[in-house]
Order: C-alpha cells, then structure tokens, then sequence
C-alpha cells in the first residue's frame, strides 16, 4: 500500500472508513494536526470544510502537496487559496463536481 490518504476531521471521524483504510495508508488528523501529516501525502479527504487550517497546513514546497484534494460537501471557497489554485498538478474534487484547478499561466490555450 503506497497511496497516503490523509482525513481531515473535527469531533467524530467519517462513517464507514474501513474500505478506505483497506485501498490506502490512512492517517486521521484534526485542524491542529494537519500540518503534521499533510506533507508528503497524496490525496487529502477533507471531512471538515470550512476551516483556514487547510490553507496554514499547505506546504511551502509544491513536490510536498497532495495531489488530490476532495471536499466532503460542495462549497470549496475555503480551498481557493494561491498555492492550491496555481499548482497544475492539484486535483479538487466536491460532492457533486470534478475539476481540475489550473493557473492561467499554467494554461495550455
């Protein structure tokens, strides 16, 4: 298992996790633990959504990022923030939509 799964959470964890941890190596990590686990990792689950920890855990160095990052709602406005939008190698994922966040200078128009 070589995927790194981190899961954003606050209070309770997600229902129904074990498949999960089954396809990934799964950390659990609340807002303040966040910086801790993120780096390194290739896809970020984030359970809470509205919350700057996301932003502050973000690592400086974009090889560090995870790759895929999926909202567990809909709304997104909380991970807008620069150093996710610019980097052409972040996919941002919702409940309902699929898009793949790209810089205007990373364009390939």
């Amino acid at each position: 298992m070589a995927d790194r799964l981190v899961v954003l959470y606050r209070g309770n964890r997600p229902p129904a996790t074990g498949l999960i941890e089954r396809l990934a190596d799964t950390v659990y990590a609340t807002e303040e633990e966040l910086p801790y686990p993120l780096p390194g990792a290739d896809a970020l689950l984030a359970w809470v959504t509205i919350t700057p920890a996301i932003r502050e855990a973000w690592p400086d160095n974009p090889e560090k990022a995870p790759r895929w990052v999926h909202a567990a709602a809909t709304g997104v406005d909380s991970f807008l923030f620069p150093a996710l939008v610019e980097d052409p190698g972040v996919t941002l994922t919702n409940s309902s939509v699929c898009t793949t966040i790209r810089s205007p200078s990373t364009s390939s128009d």
